[in-house]
């Protein structure tokens, strides 16, 4: 009998993604400075040769988790040689896009290959990118105000004429 190994860090949670090579003490939580912990997990990463765009699905131990708050930090190097070996980047451009939250499964689809139409790829997003989607998107509302005052104020010129 197998008995499966719980994580401690659940991949469900979103979380700030870091690098090692840019903050000053890797092993140490950039937020609230606790000592990280790693643990292997599975990403989803982007990989760039020349101006083809290609994901594969990895895990490794390069990821230090904070056990205080939503924070990981990628073992640069650790990431760079596994996009390298398992995209087939020579370029060294490479993204990790997703942790993938293999737990969310269900049991009766562990069968089929991830990624399928019946078994789509559980993903989670990292902090970082949803802010930037939610400061798009808050601009582009920003914008359309913008647009409608002008609009209104064009229409209220043209009834005083």
């Amino acid at each position: 009998m197998s008995r499966k190994k719980t994580k401690k860090f659940d991949a469900s949670i979103p979380r700030w993604r870091y690098w090692s090579h840019e903050i000053s003490s890797p092993k140490k939580c950039p937020k609230c400075s606790s000592t990280l912990e790693e643990e292997f997990h599975t990403y989803m990463l982007f990989v760039k040769e020349g101006s083809e765009v290609a994901s594969f699905i990895a895990g490794n131990d390069g990821g230090w988790f904070c056990p205080n708050c939503p924070v990981v930090v990628f073992d640069h190097d650790k990431f760079a040689n596994m996009a390298m070996m398992g995209g087939g980047t020579q370029s060294g451009l490479f993204m990790v896009a997703d942790i993938v939250n293999l737990e969310a499964i269900p049991e009766d689809k562990r069968h089929l290959p991830i990624g399928d139409d019946d078994n789509p790829i559980p993903l989670v997003e990292f902090l970082n990118d949803k802010e930037v989607i939610n400061s798009k998107r808050s601009s582009h509302v920003r914008k359309g105000q913008q647009r409608k005052r002008l609009k209104s104020r064009k229409k209220k010129k043209k009834k005083k004429r």
